[in-house]
């Protein structure tokens, strides 16, 4: 680097220590669902997907649908969307997360 280029630098540098350049950004808020009857969906379309390009045996899909309809009926009686919903709540009220 110039010296020019250096002292400009300094110069930049030193000013957004004392006032920083704030940027204001428009942002749409996004809610994120991390309960497992979202992620048990979202994997059960790969299932899917999988099974269609025959890398998953029909049985071997049968019995996952089963299963995880059966699962997912268990997490809708206990609401497991207001369980993790309620928890991030929290963590972020605390600024932790501990997932």
């Amino acid at each position: 680097m110039k010296k020019s280029e250096l002292e400009n630098f300094e110069t930049i540098w030193e000013k957004s220590l004392q006032e920083p350049n704030l940027i204001q950004a428009d942002v749409k808020k996004r809610e994120i669902d991390l309960s497992l009857t979202t992620i048990l969906d979202r994997f059960m379309a790969l299932a899917e997907k999988s099974f269609k390009q025959n890398k998953i045996k029909k049985m071997d899909y049968d019995e996952l649908i089963n299963q995880t309809n059966g699962f997912k009926k268990i997490l809708a009686k206990i609401n497991d969307k207001a369980i993790i919903s309620n928890e991030m709540t929290e963590c972020i009220k605390q600024k932790t997360l501990k997932f």
